[in-house]
């Protein structure tokens, strides 16, 4: 991984690896939502660099809106801040034991109502 092309598309404050460089988002997490997200209507509300929507579009019957949900906070957000919101999976994403990402999955797409978590 060349720092330099990193530095230049992100700026020196974002880490970036071969996996991350090109979507800005570890394909491995795109893939794993999109594949919770099978055969649903799905919104996706960051289309603008593609993130995860061409993950979407390899497993979702549509991808534009729906009544199923999942909410994509950083980790340091207390959970407290979700109490009040209708009963979902909160699902905690670790990327080399680095816990990167909170996912709230509502509706379908959450599997039980509770904490989960996927490591990669």
């Amino acid at each position: 991984m060349d720092k330099n092309m990193v530095f230049n598309k992100f700026g020196d404050h974002y880490v970036a690896d071969d996996m991350t460089f090109l979507m800005g988002i570890d394909l491995r997490f795109t893939d794993h939502l999109a594949s919770r997200m099978k055969d649903c209507v799905v919104l996706e509300t960051c289309t603008g660099g593609g993130f995860s929507t061409i993950s979407l579009a390899k497993y979702t019957k549509h991808v534009y809106g729906g009544d199923n949900v999942t909410l994509i906070q950083p980790p340091f957000i207390s959970l407290r801040e979700f109490e009040h919101l209708p009963s979902h999976e909160c699902e905690s994403l670790y990327l080399n034991g680095r816990h990167e990402l909170r996912c709230l999955h509502f509706g379908k797409l959450a599997r039980f109502i509770g904490n989960s978590e996927f490591r990669v």
